[in-house]
């Protein structure tokens, strides 16, 4: 099943956010972040689309590149954007905690992830390497 039990800790950025991405980064309590693992959710490691679920995935890489890789875990962020999903039992189940709503493409989607580059190199540097999941 989907029913939300805990959230894992990341940050979670919505389209509803825009225009407020810098913000939402220094929440972030690190000040020194090396590594950022993004995703939507939509094609995650061949699972289809999983909305907000997708950000398990993001940190199980991080923890993956943390014990393999030597990256210190607190240098790691994972990021889970939320702009709906087109994952029919996702949008039917009331515990879902995503955006009730299809996905969101286009320019709106563009414009999105433009800003969230933007700010997260702005808060952590240009040498931040972002993968996109």
């Amino acid at each position: 099943g989907i029913m939300f039990r805990s959230l894992q800790r990341g940050l979670w950025i919505s389209l509803a956010d825009r225009g407020n991405i810098g913000k939402i980064l220094r929440n972030w309590p690190e000040t020194r972040v090396d590594l950022v693992v993004l995703t939507d959710g939509e094609r995650v490691l061949g699972f289809g689309d999983l909305g907000v679920h997708g950000m398990g995935v993001c940190v199980s890489k991080l923890a993956m590149y943390t014990a393999c890789g030597g990256l210190h875990p607190q240098r790691c962020l994972p990021i889970c954007i939320d702009v709906g999903t087109n994952n029919k039992e996702l949008l039917d189940s009331p515990f879902y905690v995503g955006y009730h709503h299809t996905r969101v493409r286009g320019e709106e989607y563009n414009d999105l992830l433009e800003e969230i580059i933007r700010e997260i190199h702005q808060r952590f540097g240009t040498k931040t390497f972002i993968q996109f999941e």
